[in-house]
């Protein structure tokens, strides 16, 4: 019988590098072996990245519980069409962001009700998808710093995403990261050090995993 693959998430706001580490450690998973696929939420398979246009479309009008909706539909399509397919046949899922950043950005960035993303994440998309092998977030503090990094994609400029949300906004996503660690005992880990760095101190949480 086929071992499940593992299910790790990379979490933490705007500018600190979630892609890139995901992208650096599959590249460390296939020197050893293992073989691993990439979601970078909420893109993913076509229909997800369909859904994505939308979200990103910030001249489409809709209050924040649409917002939820939409996320979680593209998460069910990615969960079910590339993710958990993937894990049953043995390859490992690295996914830059999940449910985390809905309750984060829609939740306490938008004043949705906490409960009810995680209630409404569990009966559409499901408890696997809830509860991930390793889940790590990397940490960027300082408003400044995240939003050089972001600049340095070309995204500030852009009024489609929430990158460009005021000041207030991406310090209540900073402060609802943190608290969400604390709550549920999340490693984090410092995205200010070097890319190596910060692959290295995942690549020491990630070995665990390995057999």
């Amino acid at each position: 019988m086929t071992e499940r693959g593992k299910y790790v998430v990379v979490e933490g706001p705007d500018g600190t590098g979630k892609s890139t580490q995901i992208e650096l450690l599959k590249e460390h998973l296939s020197e050893i072996g293992v073989p691993s696929i990439e979601i970078h939420e909420p893109d993913g398979v076509p229909a997800a990245a369909e859904l994505r246009n939308i979200i990103k479309n910030g001249s489409l009008e809709r209050d924040p519980w649409t917002n939820v909706m939409l996320f979680t539909a593209a998460r069910r399509l990615n969960w079910l069409q590339a993710m958990q397919p993937a894990l049953e046949a043995g390859t490992w899922v690295l996914a830059a962001r999940s449910w985390i950043s809905t309750e984060i950005y829609q939740g306490n960035g938008e004043g949705v009700d906490l409960t009810k993303i995680a209630e409404f994440t569990r009966n559409n998309v499901g408890e696997q998808y809830l509860t991930p092998d390793l889940t790590l977030i990397l940490a960027l503090q300082g408003l400044e710093a995240r939003k050089t990094r972001i600049a340095q994609r070309g995204e500030l400029d852009n009024p489609d995403t929430f990158e460009s949300m005021p000041d207030e906004f991406q310090e209540r996503l900073e402060d609802g990261y943190t608290n969400f660690a604390i709550r549920n005992g999340i490693d984090t880990i410092d995205a200010s050090q070097s890319r190596e760095q910060v692959q290295a101190d995942i690549w020491n949480k990630v070995h665990a995993l390995l057999p």
